[in-house]
Parts: C-alpha cells; structure tokens; sequence
C-alpha cells in the first residue's frame, strides 16, 4: 500500500443544535480548517500513530485477533478513535503501518485551546478515507465515518459534523436522513463572523444535560428549527436573519428553564449586544464555550461588534466557508 492522505474540513452548526436530536433539520457549514490524516506502510512488524494539536505524541500498537493491542499508553482520545476505526474500516488489512493525524487547525495559537470546530468529526472522515480501498467514494466515507463516530462517541451525537466533514459547503441536515444531506449556496449579501470564546465546551456532557428535557419543552425549539432551515433554504437575508433571532430566543428559553448554560461564557453578553445593532449573535453547537457566529446584512456591523467582542474577551477566527468536504491532499486521486 503507497502512502494515502486526506483531509477534511471543520464546521460550526448555525442553528438546530439540541433540536436535531429530536428529529428537526439543522443547518451546518464546513469551515476551512482542516484535520489531515496519512497513512503508509511500514516495514516493521509494529504499527505506530503519531498525533499533531490533539495530545502530540506517538504510540505504538499492533493489530491481534482484529483488535488494537497497544503497546504504550496513548490519551484517551486516541485509543478510543482507533479502536473504533478497528472495528469499522481496513485498519486491519493496512497494518503494520505509520498513522500521522494533524489537527493543529482546530487549536487556537494564542493558548493551544481547543477551538470547537469539530476535530474529531474530521480526524474521523480523514482517517476513513485514507483507510478505504483505492476507489473514492464519498458515500462509502460518510457510511463508515458515522458508524466511527458513533463508537467514538458511544452513540451520542446527531451525525450532523460527520456529514459537514464529508459533504462540505452549507448544509441542511436531518438525522433520520439516510440520503447525503442538501447542500445549499450561501446567502449573497449575508455576512458572518465566527468568535471563540476562550473557553473549552464538553459536548458530550451539554447532551447528557439536554437529556433531561421533557419531550413537550422540545416542542417550540423543533419548529423554529423548521422555519430557520426553510429560510436558509429560500436564500433571503431578512428571513434568515428573522428565523435565527427566533430560533436563539427559543433556544435561550430552554437554557434557562433547564440550567444548561449554553449561553455560557460570555455568550449572553454578546446576545445582549446583538440586540442594540441590526445584527444576530448566537453560540453555536452545545454552547457553554467554544464559538459563537455574528450574522448581519452589512460588512461594517460585523466589523463595529468584532472590536466589543475582543474588549469581552472573544477572539475573532480567521475563518472562510469551506465547499470542499473531504479531499486527498496532493498525488492522490480520487
């Protein structure tokens, strides 16, 4: 086997996050930062994963019984992303081989924070890719990416960054959908800018935390959900930026009601001040943390909020929508 790379993209969810677990569409879009994921053979009778950003450090494992026998003792991260990888994909008829996983985009180089960009959503598809067989077939990638994942996580999760990682571009997703998820052209006319907070999110714990929510409190969130993906889709600013205020609303009810602290770490400040301006501010994803997106019709309210937000401590990302999903770097072909 002659060496395969690829990479794939980060995301940040615009609105449906908790919703989309309950069945409502959501809407994504791939950013470009991306996790590259190498894969070659090795002469030796050992395997070894080596990791930039995520825990940097390597490891060393062979393959027994169709199992991950590690020889050190890698992060748990790590141990678990390829023990699933294991189980789903040609890790196996691979080995021996040497893994190089890069998610040095996904950390913040002011303090090697974790952005909250979906890292392990695309260190998940990268990987998959380069493990997969000579052909490129992004179903096949999605397929193995959210069966991964899913082990990755044990079963959390709506599969909504997995899709992003694969797909690219702006999408609109629903997690009963097992057609690939409708793509849709950002909004001519409709600015953003992504912040982040400065403090790491737990994903997985803000979902334990939704758990608790009755089924009836879901109720108004899900339908905003709708119509914020119905604008998103009719391509019209105004609507959109109606929708997500909407949406944002329901959404700080629910945090409110349940103490799940979405809007978190600094995130209702920058709400609040939304509120002033013609502009829409909300967190995206679990919230608590991580990033946030400021939406508006013109270039300069981006640019006025920008400058509070870092006098709040936010730091304003560097970051562009991405329409590529998953890709080979140069000298594969797909």
């Amino acid at each position: 086997m002659k060496s395969r790379s690829f990479k794939a993209p980060g995301k940040a969810l615009l609105c449906g996050e908790y919703a989309v677990l309950r069945g409502a569409p959501a809407m994504c879009v791939a950013l470009n930062c991306r996790a590259q994921v190498t894969v070659s053979k090795r002469t030796e009778t050992v395997s070894i994963v080596s990791t930039l950003g995520f825990a940097e450090g390597s490891w060393r494992f062979k393959i027994i019984d169709e199992s991950v026998a590690w020889l050190d003792q890698p992060p748990e991260g790590v141990r678990s992303l390829l023990d699933a990888a294991c189980k789903k994909t040609r890790l196996t008829s691979c080995c021996p081989a040497a893994l190089t996983i890069d998610t040095l985009a996904f950390y913040s180089p002011r303090d090697k924070k974790k952005l909250g960009l979906g890292s392990s959503s695309a260190t998940t598809v990268a990987l998959v890719a380069a493990l997969q067989k000579q052909s490129f077939d992004i179903e096949n990638i999605w397929a193995n990416s959210k069966m991964v994942h899913k082990a990755f996580q044990n079963g959390r999760g709506s599969g909504i960054d997995i899709a992003t990682s694969c797909f690219g571009g702006l999408i609109t997703y629903t997690s009963c959908d097992t057609a690939p998820p409708t793509k849709t052209t950002w909004p001519t006319g409709l600015y953003y800018q992504f912040f982040y907070s400065g403090i790491e999110a737990d994903t997985i714990a803000a979902i334990d935390r939704a758990a608790g929510v009755s089924e009836k409190s879901w109720n108004m969130l899900i339908e905003h959900a709708r119509d914020a993906a119905i604008a998103w889709g009719s391509g019209n600013v105004e609507e959109i930026l109606d929708a997500m205020e909407q949406y944002t609303v329901s959404l700080r009810k629910l945090d409110l009601l349940y103490g799940l602290n979405i809007f978190g770490a600094g995130h209702q400040d920058l709400v609040d001040l939304a509120k002033t301006t013609s502009l829409i501010y909300k967190p995206c994803g679990s919230g608590g943390g991580d990033i946030g997106v400021a939406l508006s019709k013109t270039k300069k309210d981006i640019q006025d909020f920008s400058q509070y937000a870092r006098m709040k401590g936010f730091m304003p990302l560097d970051l562009e929508i991405d329409n590529n999903g998953v890709i080979p770097t140069i000298g594969e072909k797909v």
